[in-house]
């Protein structure tokens, strides 16, 4: 989770990737003073990726992708189809993700950002994005894949259909529409979450580590805790090193 203040109020943002689903759950909520959410959801270009520019971009370049937003605004998606060289299994591959959409009040609209000019983006509109004004809540639940039978890489250019892209809306809308995560008509991300956290948490749950770290420690952020430490050089902070051990389980 993320949380924050400013003028608007306290603001916060949840996400978990269910074992349940197999999908990522994003929940964002309006701030404590009641300001709405607005904001717009895009699919950043793939050479501005950390390290995208390095030796290997010129492989990179050899790819093709397209970002999608149906008209709707009920989902964003990215399809892509890796280099073809002669002689790899991945010679008609590609990966795709998605993430459903859902607003709680407000309004959601399909827009199209400034263009890039990104040579390997060959969709036929190259930014599309999802605007959202108004909402009190916004879930994000995203699922991807990659297989070998995205088609020739000659032919990405026109393709209009994309199997495994079919497959990700089919199990994201699964996900978004199954009773058993409603609350009155809506989306409810902890009915969503409470089967995940039972099989996680059997896991999570079957080996401990403590240092008997001290208990106020325990309690601050990793910032304050971190800064406890470098003024600290005599010894190592128990609460520290019980963090570092939980984040790395």
């Amino acid at each position: 989770g993320v949380a924050y203040s400013n003028e608007k109020g306290d603001w916060q943002r949840k996400t978990f990737t269910s074992r349940q689903d197999n999908v990522t759950i994003t929940k964002i909520e309006q701030s404590s003073l009641g300001e709405k959410i607005n904001m717009t959801i895009s699919i950043d270009d793939i050479s501005s990726m950390n390290q995208a520019t390095t030796s290997g971009f010129c492989e990179v370049q050899k790819m093709k992708y397209k970002k999608l937003v149906p008209e709707s605004a009920d989902y964003i998606a990215q399809v892509a189809h890796y280099p073809s060289y002669e002689g790899s299994e991945l010679k008609e591959g590609g990966y795709a993700g998605v993430t459903q959409v859902i607003t709680v009040g407000g309004t959601k609209e399909r827009v199209v950002l400034a263009d890039t000019g990104e040579s390997f983006n060959v969709g036929k509109d190259r930014n599309p994005a999802i605007k959202i004004e108004g909402a009190s809540e916004v879930y994000l639940i995203t699922q991807s894949n990659r297989t070998h039978e995205m088609g020739t890489l000659e032919e990405f250019n026109n393709q209009t259909e994309y199997p495994l892209l079919e497959e990700l809306l089919d199990n994201t809308r699964a996900v978004a529409e199954n009773p058993d995560y409603q609350t009155d008509g809506s989306f409810d991300y902890d009915k969503a979450l409470a089967p995940h956290a039972k099989l996680h948490g059997d896991q999570f749950n079957a080996v401990k580590f403590t240092l008997d770290g001290d208990e106020q420690d325990k309690q601050i952020s990793n910032e304050a805790l971190i800064a406890k430490q470098k003024n600290d050089k005599s010894r190592l902070n128990h609460a520290l090193i019980e963090r570092a051990y939980n984040a790395g389980r």
